[in-house]
């Protein structure tokens, strides 16, 4: 059989054929992968992996190379099912006993299938950029049947083509190995770091290839497992706690890392949920982050909100960062800081006074359910406060009260400044756009501020209709489009439709006529009515407060009113000052009422909780009480009952006269009552104990209440000679100060005078080391020059030496190479000469054999009858007796190879005549020769 069966007929699919030894496992698969049986080894070495008829197995070292090259195999011939399998069960043997392996072999299957799948990129026309990013793996490795038929017809291959038969297979692969081992290694504690190298791998492989698809999937693989751990269960000895700071830091890491990946492929929405991963692990932190990472975390937060069009969290997440830098950020420089509160402003008069996300929602809903949306909507809101660490939801007008409050706006570009009252403050819609032309363009070019542009416009469009409303009631749209003059009428109009959505607008525009059409509240039959009212009142409390007086005495009564104010006021400062010394002092009183009842609510407090204290003492004494006379009661009868065996014993053996029964009932309740007066004892000296207590606490309390003035006196003393001591080290400190300063004026002078002195001595020094320098370098030349002579002369020498043995091998050669070729001659000259010594005893030995037959009688009778007639003969004479032939002198000796038969006694006789005939013949011949010698 050959060996290719006969290794086929071994490693067959039964696992009994393969069922190896692991020490052997790895030399029989080197064997088979020799002769082209990779298949057969892979499933060798996975049938070992995978054996289960082994209980008990431990793991070894030779597991682990099995394992090693189990995963290089099958990353070759990309198995991931058998993968999957083959660490599933060796996570299993090695679990518990060195989980390092598992670790070792995972990096190594990684490291494998990266480079394997880096090959079969750079295999096809070098580096091939993979365009395909946002398609699925699953839908682009399938062939249709448009790519077969050209295919089968010979069509060029396109770039597609190629990627979908090279390179999106081994992707699809590293997408599954990497699939499987985040299952391996997820929730072990020893594997934690190992869990985290391999997610940033795979976030590194979907950010290098632009998988989109695959990339959501990892995130969901990773908030499930996340999801897992923050569940409250019970788990085992060596799953990963997030109450472990360093597993939280590894966790927030490998998070921000996502969060990272998630913006380079504009994920947005895995960017989302990622930043809430990421509030969850901060939350569940026991210490908060480093600055450094809630300055990342917030940095990625206006982004995510940037991107999502959410302007009102976007400002809120900058004010965030904003505040961070100031605090910790000390490089963070003055150009730095004017340019992000520059970004803040903006970004805060960008938000607007409308929720736009609430008309977006409430119309993609319909109108029928808009408490449904403003439900969702409200839910929305708390989830992102809860993320930039709000309890209540975020507004605008607190965003644009500490912009003012911290002054803020004094930091930003004065190009910038003038934003907020043309915006926030000021009403004049005829000049809104005049005004704001030169803030826009400065916004617009510069490319920090860029990105503010279009969404300060929409604001200013607001705005401006927000204004003219007030105003206006129809108004040309070209009129319009002339005062906002900065932005088109397609934004104006677009603008007013989303503020009509959210209710803070009531518009109209009339295309038929071509105009805008205002439909404010503000004119309406209530409306109007209220706001008669209200300037009615105001005009009334006006005409109090001033009345126009005569042109002839108006300043008579000016300066009367003027007096009576005076007065009034010189008389009602002393009424207003007894009225707050009596608010004040009521105030002092409802401060100590109310520092008596919290006084007494707390002695209250303490009472009970000392009086359960006592109670849960009381309890366990007498529980404790019970089980000691419990234990003594069982005690008692242990003992009566040994003493009634033993009193029936001695009753059986000597007849003794036996105590009576009311005996041991007296012996009994003595027992007992000693019993009960040791408790009591014990409870008298318990009470005595707790008063005592007791009594040392009040004790302690007013011994500290004592020395609680005296230790703030004390504390006083002690601060003012810290003080004093503060301000003589701080004067012996600048004496100190001001001395050096003098003595150093006094060296620097000393010095400044020998400077010329110096100079001289370091232009000598520098010329005698110049000259010794240049003295040394013509020494070294020199010597360098002799070495390498010296070097030359000598590798001549040795190039000549070797030359000489060389022609010395060469002819030892040649004499070798001759004296075998006479010894081959000499050795064929000598089987030929065997060979004709040979032929010629082969030929003697025949000759001697035909003279043997020769020498044979040719006669011999026969007694046997014969129906033959047999012509008369005369009598042969009768043979005489044998008698061995006389050897004359020089004449040799016959052998029995030379001779034949004649050394037989009888030979003569019986060979006397040749009998013709066969073999029966002879015999009966030789019978009747017999007969006649006995005859």
């Amino acid at each position: 059989m050959p060996p290719r069966k006969r290794y086929m007929n071994y490693f067959g699919n039964d696992r009994r054929a393969t069922a190896l030894k692991p020490e052997y496992a790895l030399d029989r698969a080197d064997q088979l992968i020799s002769v082209g049986q990779e298949e057969t080894a892979l499933m060798a070495l996975y049938n070992i992996i995978t054996d289960n008829t082994q209980r008990k197995r431990q793991w070894n070292v030779k597991y682990e190379g099995i394992m090693m090259k189990l995963m290089e195999l099958c990353v070759k011939n990309r198995r991931q099912t058998l993968i999957k399998e083959a660490l599933h069960k060796y996570r299993a043997l090695c679990s518990t006993q060195n989980v390092a392996s598992l670790e070792k072999v995972v990096r190594y299957l990684v490291k494998e299938g990266i480079s394997k799948a880096e090959e079969a990129r750079r295999s096809i026309m070098g580096e091939v950029v993979d365009d395909t990013g946002n398609d699925d793996l699953e839908e682009i490795g399938m062939e249709t049947t448009e790519t077969l038929l050209l295919e089968a017809a010979g069509a060029e291959q396109s770039k597609e083509r190629t990627d979908r038969q090279v390179v999106v297979p081994w992707m699809k692969f590293m997408w599954e190995v990497f699939r499987v081992v985040l299952d391996i290694v997820k929730f072990h504690s020893k594997l934690e770091t190992c869990y985290h190298d391999m997610a940033k791998q795979a976030f590194a492989f979907c950010q290098k290839h632009n998988r989109f698809s695959e990339f959501r999937r990892l995130c969901d693989i990773l908030r499930q497992h996340l999801s897992y751990l923050t569940r409250p269960q019970q788990k085992n000895a060596n799953d990963v706690q997030l109450s472990n700071p360093e597993t939280t830091q590894n966790f927030l890491e490998t998070r921000f890392l996502q969060l990272q990946s998630s913006v380079e492929l504009r994920n947005w929405q895995e960017a989302y949920r990622t930043i809430e991963d990421i509030h969850m692990l901060i939350s569940l932190a026991k210490k908060m982050p480093k600055a450094q990472t809630m300055g990342i975390y917030y940095e990625r937060l206006t982004q995510v909100f940037w991107m999502s069009k959410n302007y009102l969290y976007h400002a809120h997440a900058l004010y965030k960062l904003y505040s961070l830098n100031i605090k910790q950020n000390k490089s963070l420089s003055a150009e730095e800081a004017k340019n992000m509160a520059t970004r803040l402003l903006l970004a805060s008069l960008c938000v607007p006074p409308f929720d736009a996300h609430s008309a977006i929602l409430a119309d993609s809903i319909g109108l029928n359910h808009a408490g449904d949306a403003a439900g969702e909507n409200a839910a929305r809101h708390a989830r992102m406060a809860a993320i930039l660490g709000y309890s209540t939801p975020a507004l605008r007008s607190t965003l644009i009260d500490d912009i003012r409050q911290k002054n803020i706006l004094e930091v930003c570009h004065e190009e910038v400044k003038v934003l907020v009252p043309i915006l926030e403050v000021e009403m004049e819609p005829l000049k809104l756009s005049q005004r704001l032309k030169p803030a826009l363009e400065f916004v617009a070019n510069n490319p920090v501020l860029a990105d503010y542009a279009e969404p300060l416009k929409r604001i200013a469009v607001f705005r401006l209709l927000e204004q003219l409303g007030k105003v206006y009631n129809v108004m040309k749209v070209s009129e319009v489009g002339r005062v906002a003059s900065f932005t088109t009428v397609a934004e104006v109009e677009r603008t007013a439709l989303e503020a009509l959505k959210a209710g803070s607008l009531s518009i109209r525009f009339d295309h038929q006529y071509d105009c805008i059409i205002f439909e404010s509240s503000l004119f309406s039959t209530s409306a109007m009515k209220e706001q008669l009212m209200n300037l009615g009142k105001r005009l009334e409390v006006a005409s109090k407060m001033w009345k126009l007086p005569s042109f002839a005495n108006a300043e008579v009564e000016l300066q009367a009113r003027r007096t009576t104010a005076i007065q009034m006021a010189r008389a009602m400062s002393a009424t207003e000052q007894d009225e707050n010394l009596r608010r004040k002092n009521i105030i002092e009183l409802r401060k100590e009422e109310q520092e008596r009842q919290s006084h007494a609510a707390e002695m209250q407090r303490q009472a009970a909780i000392a009086k359960k204290k006592r109670d849960d003492y009381e309890r366990t004494r007498q529980r404790e009480e019970q089980e000691q006379r419990d234990r003594e009661r069982q005690r008692t009868k242990e003992q009566e009952e040994q003493q009634r065996r033993q009193l029936g014993a001695d009753q059986e053996a000597a007849q003794a006269a036996e105590e009576p029964e009311d005996s041991f009932e007296k012996q009994r309740i003595q027992l007992e009552k000693e019993k009960e007066e040791e408790i009591r004892a014990q409870r008298e000296a318990e009470k005595k104990v707790a008063v005592f207590v007791e009594k040392f606490d009040f004790l302690e309390r007013a011994l500290r209440e004592e020395n609680k003035p005296l230790m703030a006196a004390v504390w006083n003393i002690r601060c003012e000679q810290q003080l004093a001591n503060h301000a003589a080290s701080k004067e012996a400190l600048i004496v100190k100060r001001r001395t050096e300063h003098e003595q150093g004026l006094a060296r620097k002078a000393m010095l400044v005078e020998q400077k010329d002195t110096i100079k001289m001595f370091k232009d000598e020094l520098m010329k005698t080391v110049d000259e010794r320098f240049e003295k040394l370098s013509v020494e070294l030349r020199e010597k360098e020059e002799r070495e390498a002579q010296l070097r030359i002369e000598e590798e001549e020498r040795q190039r000549e030496e070797r030359r000489r043995e060389e022609q010395a091998r060469e002819k030892q050669r040649r004499e070798e190479e001759e004296q075998r070729l006479e010894e081959e001659q000499q050795r064929a000259k000598e089987e030929q000469w065997r060979a004709e010594e040979a032929k010629a005893a082969e030929e003697a030995a025949k000759r001697e054999v035909e003279l043997a037959k020769a020498r044979e009688p040719e006669n011999i009778p026969s007694n046997e009858p014969s129906d033959v007639p047999v012509k008369p003969t005369a009598a042969a004479p009768r043979a005489a007796p044998y008698a061995p032939p006389q050897r004359a002198a020089g004449t040799p000796v016959d052998t029995p190879s030379q001779g034949g038969e004649q050394a037989k006694p009888h030979a003569p006789a019986l060979f006397g005549k040749k009998i013709e005939g066969g073999w029966r013949e002879r015999v009966a011949a030789k019978k009747r020769q017999e007969q006649n010698q006995s005859q």
